[in-house]
């Protein structure tokens, strides 16, 4: 889907919406017959699904997105992880990786403070 098209689809959906919250909501005059029954307008199944809406247009746009990401020739290359040990720069190959993992604390046995099992 080109860019073109998708903001047209976009724009099609915004002009859709009914944004009375703004006009006779909370935001507007709050002249709303049915403002007194939901006190709000985010308690209300007009403003529900709008926002259902709204986030169906995201999500189509994310679609088309990501549609164009997959169809994006892939690099010929190796993929490295690259890192430093001292003076020495060193290289793994990412498909030898299995799992990245946050760094944790070491931790201790009961009674036993040597420095060989640390």
């Amino acid at each position: 889907m080109s860019g073109q098209a998708e903001l047209g689809v976009m724009a099609a959906t915004v002009e859709a919406i009914d944004d009375c919250w703004n006009r006779i909501g909370v935001h507007g005059d709050k002249s709303c017959p049915l403002l007194a029954e939901h006190i709000h307008c985010r308690n209300c199944q007009v403003y529900a699904a709008a926002a259902t809406r709204l986030l169906d247009r995201y999500a189509l746009a994310q679609d088309a997105h990501a549609q164009m990401h997959v169809q994006a020739p892939v690099s010929v290359g190796r993929s490295l992880l690259l890192f430093r040990l001292g003076e020495e720069w060193l290289a793994l190959a990412t498909r030898c990786l299995v799992e990245v993992a946050p760094l944790q604390p070491v931790h201790s046995l009961p009674h036993q403070r040597s420095r060989v099992l640390q």
